[in-house]
């Protein structure tokens, strides 16, 4: 829901705090979910796609990750169109009631 979604400008410049070699540097677009934001990886010297989605927008399903099935359901296609994620991460900063998860894939 958009209405969950942090301000993009929040990610702006910061490092994600589990990866702290990528660096958000610009936002791509923002959708109902979350916010997609164009990365750079130092350790990798390239630029990846970063969609940060707030936990409180995923489906959790019965067993609480119906989200990250379907992640890995996209990574099984055999296809050249088909983005595969290289990272599934996380983003938390209670002070700026920040808590989602990071998809990380090549950056198109």
């Amino acid at each position: 829901m958009r209405a969950n979604l942090p301000p993009a400008d929040y990610f702006l410049g910061r490092a994600i705090p589990t990866r702290p070699d990528i660096t958000i540097l610009d936002r791509v677009d923002s959708g109902n979910d979350g916010h997609v934001f164009r990365g750079h990886a130092a350790t990798l010297g390239r630029d990846l796609a970063c969609k940060v989605v707030p936990r409180s927008n995923l489906q959790l399903g019965l067993d609480g990750k119906a989200w990250e099935a379907e992640v890995r359901k996209a990574d099984l296609l055999k296809n050249p169109c088909v983005v595969k994620f290289l990272d599934i991460l996380e983003w938390r900063d209670e002070e700026h009631s920040i808590d989602a998860i990071v998809l990380v894939s090549e950056f198109v």
